[in-house]
């Protein structure tokens, strides 16, 4: 399944996450809320039914009584769901941008860039100059799959390392 394949799948998955965040609400389904204060005063203000933030500014009760609005207590558990959701999402695609970078890596279009840069640096590090180079290390993951020769360097497993610091490039 590597090559080509594997290079347009990585390529479309890293389109649509650039596209926009599905986790970003709009706060179109909302309703009136009456939400305690710290210091037990009633505050009224609209909640957003998907994700459960506060919508616009606080309401006066006046203001609340008059609209004749009916009024539900603020939903805390919205929130922490739309915060679980989110969470669970994240890690689904960082499992998936490495299986996807995994396949890629192990395809020919890789390997044939990985050879150019090799090549290039004459074998040797150009982190460190002084150790033969093992890796191939990508300056940016902007263009992952489509990434211009500038944009990797040959280094060693030492500089890699001290690069990368034990940390994946979508966060640890």
């Amino acid at each position: 399944m590597a090559g080509n394949a594997a290079l347009e799948r990585l390529v479309a998955w890293k389109l649509e996450r650039e596209l926009g965040d599905v986790w970003h609400c709009e706060h179109a389904n909302r309703r009136l809320t009456l939400r305690s204060a710290s210091n037990g005063a009633d505050m009224y203000r609209e909640q957003c039914l998907d994700c459960g933030a506060p919508v616009g500014q606080f309401i006066k009760r006046e203001v609340v009584v008059r609209s004749g609005r009916a009024i539900e207590k603020w939903d805390t558990q919205l929130q922490e769901r739309w915060r679980a959701g989110r969470a669970t999402a994240r890690e689904e695609a960082r499992a998936r941008w490495w299986n996807l970078y995994d396949e890629y890596l192990s395809g020919p279009v890789w390997k044939a860039k990985r050879a150019l840069v090799l090549r290039r640096a004459n074998g040797r590090c150009e982190g460190c100059a002084e150790h033969g180079a093992t890796q191939v290390h990508h300056l940016t993951y902007d263009r992952v799959g489509r990434e211009m020769l500038f944009d990797l360097v040959a280094i060693c497993d030492a500089c890699h390392e001290a690069i990368h610091g034990g940390r994946g490039i979508l966060g640890a």
